[in-house]
């Protein structure tokens, strides 16, 4: 389908073709709470393993919002590539045909980076930064966390590392619909620089979490443009041959 036709489409349509995607997310979203749910249990213990402590709670119903709150986090997570395909979906109309071909790949990609992302969090970002933090406990300050302040913590980092870890995935999108100039990329890094560090203030206030944030981030856009150009430098490459 062409811009033109795109454009003579009637709103009612978009509208319902957006509200069709959305459903795909929503569908998506509660399967992933729901297996959440049933693995709670698990995910709980591979939640606290990086703190090596329990945590409590303090209100009656408070082992039943752990429970929903880490179901509805799983929901996200699992959402996180399914949000991308659809959104790409929507946007077909304004895409080259071979890129419609390549959406399995795209989605694929997404989990790749997806993992790659949890990985990072898990591994690297989340105990350092656990660490970092219970070094100012002494003998007569311990810590007795709440298992709702872990949590949301925790949920930061995952949702955060999650997105920010699509960047490349979304720049290649972009430069398969309107080729990206990597030079013109280089240009926007001082802004990149400072919405990576808004963005990780946002996620996280503490300025230690705040690198961890935002030193992926930047890396990542950097990355993204040395895959852009390597792109571009290809398909050039072939343009001349045919």
């Amino acid at each position: 389908m062409s811009n033109k036709t795109l454009r003579k489409q009637p709103f009612a349509e978009h509208l319902a073709e957006l509200r069709s995607r959305l459903l795909f997310v929503v569908v998506d979203f509660f399967l992933g709470s729901l297996i959440g749910y049933l693995l709670a249990n698990k995910l709980i213990i591979w939640l606290l393993f990086p703190l090596h402590q329990s945590v409590y709670y303090t209100s009656p119903i408070g082992g039943f919002n752990i429970v929903i709150s880490v179901s509805l986090f799983a929901g996200i997570i699992f959402t996180i590539p399914t949000f991308l395909y659809q959104s790409v979906l929507f946007s077909k109309p304004l895409l080259s045909s071979s890129l419609v071909r390549k959406m399995p790949l795209v989605i694929i990609t997404s989990f790749i980076l997806l993992i790659a992302c949890i990985c990072f969090a898990y591994f690297i970002a989340l105990p350092a930064s656990l660490h970092f933090f219970s070094s100012f406990s002494t003998k007569n300050v311990k810590s007795l966390i709440s298992a709702t302040d872990y949590l949301t913590f925790v949920t930061k980092y995952f949702i955060g590392f999650g997105l920010l870890f699509q960047l490349p995935l979304v720049l290649l999108l972009i430069n398969a619909a309107t080729p990206l100039s990597y030079r013109k990329l280089l240009s926007f890094q001082r802004y990149i620089i400072v919405i990576a560090f808004i963005f990780g203030a946002i996620l996280s206030p503490d300025p230690f979490t705040m690198c961890l944030m935002t030193v992926p981030l930047i890396l990542l856009f950097y990355i993204s443009v040395i895959i852009v150009w390597i792109t571009n430098t290809r398909r050039k490459r072939n343009e001349k041959l045919i």
